[in-house]
């Protein structure tokens, strides 16, 4: 197994198992505290700020591990809810689960070639009502809390996409920094390669050639 892959084995196990662990955690947090403040004057239950990551986190697992490895996860954090919150809780979790998989799905699928962060933010807002509205009125009998919900999960996933995003910034530019260490070479990171009149990339060779030679030459025989 490449040092790549075994990388990127390791980040869709991390992914996928955190997926997991976040679906029983927010359905004992909503099962223990079913009112917490997400906003001035406004409510919702206190699972709701681990279903925002929730909502990443399985994104995140389906680019690494793939679809079947997130359906599997979710069937397993599902199951541990009925063990984790009260039957109530966890029957109406899996009921919006099921909802939200299968919207943010359609919508994931739909955006992914127009590049990840996208697809990530539409199909989870995409999912995030209608999840929302399912589970509140399984759960609560009442949509009273739908506008807290909303807006904790938009906090928390809006908060995760920045992350990511940082994440990926931080890991390009380490790229293009210290291509050397990678192994890369400027143009594998997509430098621009500048060429002098005779063809020769204006890096020099690994000899240290001077990219105009001509000139340096010229600048030699001026020189006392």
């Amino acid at each position: 197994m490449t040092g790549h892959r075994a990388r990127r084995l390791t980040a869709a196990l991390f992914a996928t198992s955190g997926y997991l662990a976040t679906i029983p955690t927010a359905n004992w947090l909503t099962t223990r505290y079913p009112a917490a403040p997400v906003a001035p004057g406004v409510l919702a239950p206190a699972g709701v700020y681990v279903v925002g990551l929730t909502l990443v986190m399985r994104d995140v697992s389906r680019e690494l591990a793939g679809r079947t490895p997130v359906a599997v996860a979710m069937a397993g954090g599902v199951a541990l809810s009925y063990w984790t919150a009260n039957e109530t809780v966890a029957t109406a979790s899996a009921a919006a689960y099921v909802l939200s998989e299968s919207l943010d799905f359609a919508a994931y699928e739909w955006l992914r070639n127009h590049g990840f962060t996208i697809a990530l933010a539409i199909s989870n807002a995409v999912g995030l009502i209608a999840d929302s509205i399912l589970f509140l009125s399984l759960a609560f009998g009442s949509l009273h809390y739908l506008p807290g919900q909303v807006i904790g999960k938009a906090w928390m996933t809006g908060a995760a996409v920045v992350l990511l995003l940082l994440r990926r910034r931080a890991h390009h530019s380490g790229q293009l920094r210290a291509p050397g260490f990678s192994g890369a070479t400027p143009k594998a990171v997509g430098w621009p390669m500048r060429r002098d009149g005779g063809g020769h990339d204006g890096f020099g060779d690994r000899a240290g050639t001077p990219t105009h030679p001509q000139q340096n030459e010229t600048a030699s025989e001026a020189m006392p």
